[in-house]
C-alpha cells in the first residue's frame, strides 16, 4: 500500500472513529495521519528539483513543444484532459524517457530502494512535479484555450 492510500484509510477511521464518540482516538489517530502525510526533506528537495526541470522544459527544450493538434475537443472536452493527453503522449516518447522519466526513476529508487513498489509512487510525485513545472512556462494551458476559440494551432 502506497503512502497516498494509507493516509487516505486512516483518514476514513478517523472518520469512523468520530462517528462511533470516541473523539478522543480519533484525534490520536489524526496525529498519527499528520506524522505519516508529511514528505521527508529528500523527497521534497526531489520534488523541487523535478519542478525545476519542468520549467526549463517549458522553456528551453525545443523538443517538447507543445502539440494538441492531434488531440481531439470532441474526444477531450475539458481542458485538463487535453493537458493530461498530452502528459501522457510526452511520456510515450524516447525523448522524455531518456532525459526525465528514466532520471526520475533513478532518483525515487534512491530515495525509496527498488524492492516493493514504493519507488513508483515516488517516481508518480517525482513526474507530477516536473509536468506542474512544464504547464507552467510552456504556455499549454494558453494554447489549448487559443486553439479552442479558432486561434493558431
Amino acid at each position: 500500500m502506497n503512502k497516498k492510500a494509507l493516509v487516505e484509510n486512516l483518514i476514513r477511521a478517523s472518520d469512523e472513529l468520530d462517528q462511533a464518540g470516541l473523539e478522543k482516538d480519533a484525534a490520536i489517530l489524526d496525529d498519527v495521519i499528520s506524522k505519516v502525510a508529511q514528505t521527508s526533506p529528500e523527497q521534497q528537495a526531489l520534488e523541487d528539483k523535478w519542478y525545476r526541470k519542468g520549467l526549463e522544459a517549458g522553456q528551453r527544450d525545443g523538443w517538447m513543444t507543445v502539440e494538441i493538434d492531434d488531440i481531439s475537443d470532441q474526444e477531450f472536452p475539458d481542458i485538463n484532459e487535453v493537458a493530461l493527453r498530452h502528459r501522457e503522449l510526452w511520456e510515450e516518447t524516447d525523448h522524455f524517457n531518456i532525459l526525465y522519466g528514466h532520471q526520475m526513476a533513478e532518483d525515487a529508487k534512491r530515495l525509496e530502494g527498488e524492492d516493493g513498489e514504493n519507488w513508483i509512487f515516488t517516481w508518480q510525485e517525482l513526474r507530477d512535479k516536473f509536468w506542474d513545472g512544464y504547464e507552467q512556462t510552456s504556455g499549454l494551458y494558453k494554447k489549448i484555450q487559443e486553439r479552442r476559440r479558432g486561434g493558431a494551432r
